[in-house]
């Protein structure tokens, strides 16, 4: 991906359902649940390119502040804005328990690429380099953040504990578990931890009725 292209990207804050938002940052789509006027929950954050710029202008624009980040999973491409926001904004990060030490210790983030070394590592990698705030189990549960109640589904297989979120208005953010029609368009092999669990995942959330459905990858979808 060429994240540069992004850089003079506008963003907007585009209603879905009550108080639950989508940002389109072109790379990769971002649900936000609006608290209150001023405070902002985002549902992964993106890369720690041009598109945490853009992000920041927006919420900037807005008046508000990113008041906490839920990762669905401890991946670049979704938690790579998290440090700097958190350093921005004071924004408290939720990350699943089984992931977040890859994102404390180069160290455990350099097990998941043996081919690189650990300069390698902390050179393409270091934006995702952050300390969590909270971290949640493997399980299906209730998460409260900032007040308002979010359902945690525990959906494995893309990674080792990725998560489906879902806002208080019942909308999905998928993280990568489900991916949009385009990105299947032109990736049609998709990495996953395990294929086994992913055909699980899937077959769990096939059942699942929300108003609205995110594929971080990009797309909102009514149903899945």
């Amino acid at each position: 991906h060429n994240f540069e292209a992004y850089a003079s990207q506008k963003l907007s804050l585009q209603p879905l359902c009550g108080n639950t938002f989508y940002i389109n940052t072109g790379l990769l789509g971002i649900t936000a649940y609006k608290v209150n006027e001023q405070d902002l929950i985002l549902l992964d954050c993106g890369m720690g390119y041009s598109d945490c710029d853009a992000i920041i202008e927006l919420v900037d624009s807005l008046k508000m502040r990113v008041s906490s980040i839920i990762a669905s999973h401890c991946h670049v491409d979704h938690i790579g804005g998290s440090e700097r926001l958190k350093e921005k904004y004071g924004a408290k990060i939720y990350m699943p328990s089984l992931e977040s030490d890859a994102c404390r210790y180069y160290e455990v983030l350099k097990s998941n690429f043996p081919y690189m070394s650990i300069n390698m590592v902390k050179k393409y990698f270091k934006t995702m380099h952050c300390q969590p705030d909270y971290e949640y189990p493997p399980e299906d549960l209730t998460l409260t953040v900032d007040g308002a109640e979010f359902k945690i589904i525990f959906t494995p297989g893309h990674s080792i504990a990725n998560v489906c979120i879902i806002t208080p208005d019942n909308v999905m953010h998928m993280g990568d578990t489900i991916l949009g029609r385009a990105e299947m368009a032109h990736n049609r092999l998709v990495y996953t931890f395990s294929i086994g669990l992913d055909i699980e995942t899937k077959e769990k959330i096939r059942g699942i009725k929300c108003a609205k459905y995110v594929a971080v990858h990009n797309g909102v979808y009514d149903n899945i």
